[in-house]
């Protein structure tokens, strides 16, 4: 959310786009969103982005905001552990991702990686 809420360019993007994808955030950004964001989300908006789960190896939920159709809705997204892989936002998950692009993995190849030998950030037996 860092990216969104603090940058010229996030905040410019925040304002131009039509449809919000929230997936679960960790305790800051949840603060930062009811900070930074309060002004242009509803207070039940934002209860929903606060409570969002993951269930490591089932799904993830998800609110979106679609101003262009006037939609709101929450959902889940079904999990394989690629998908946990690509929407995690684990700090420890984080750091397995940038220590395999350290060791210079393009960034497809480094989340098929993490998917495939730490499935669900469990690293797997051999």
């Amino acid at each position: 959310m860092d990216d969104f809420i603090r940058s010229e360019a996030g905040k410019t993007f925040w304002k131009i786009a039509t449809q919000k994808l929230f997936l679960p955030q960790s305790d800051a950004a949840k603060q930062d969103i009811e900070t930074e964001l309060g002004k242009e989300l509803s207070p039940a908006d934002i209860d929903i982005i606060k409570d969002l789960v993951i269930k490591k190896g089932f799904y993830s939920q998800a609110y979106l905001i679609s101003q262009k159709m006037k939609f709101k809705g929450s959902f889940l997204i079904p999990l394989s552990a690629l998908m946990f892989a690509i929407v995690s936002t684990d700090p420890n998950i984080e750091q397995i991702y940038n220590r395999l692009r350290e060791q210079g993995m393009p960034p497809a190849l480094a989340i098929e990686t993490m998917a495939r030998d730490y499935p669900f950030g469990i690293q797997s037996k051999k």
